[in-house]
């Protein structure tokens, strides 16, 4: 583990180095502020850590799915409700500034 905020920092990879003969897989990860950061080298040790130990990638839920597909598929709908709820609000603090 490497701590830094840089996702794109460039690291000697631990695997370079010569390790005892029980240590199965070696990966590099980055973290910062005691978190993972969202970067593709984290993202290739996961991956690295589930095909050494079989680890099955979980499919997300039908129901997860069924409204991720559902947002995007009325994104059009979405916006439309967004903007005018926004109009609303603008509405309502015109008048009430303009009003008192």
């Amino acid at each position: 583990m490497h701590h830094t905020f840089d996702p794109d920092l460039v690291i000697v990879e631990s695997r370079l180095q010569e390790l005892p003969r029980n240590v199965r897989l070696t990966v590099d990860s980055l973290f910062y502020q005691g978190r993972l950061l969202r970067c593709n080298r984290n993202d290739i040790a996961w991956n690295q850590i589930q095909k050494t130990f079989n680890i099955p990638i979980p499919e997300p839920s039908s129901s997860t799915k069924a409204v991720v597909d559902c947002l995007v598929n009325h994104m059009g709908v979405l916006a439309v409700i967004f903007v005018c709820i926004l109009l609303v609000i603008l509405v309502i603090v015109i008048v009430k500034y303009t009003a008192g």
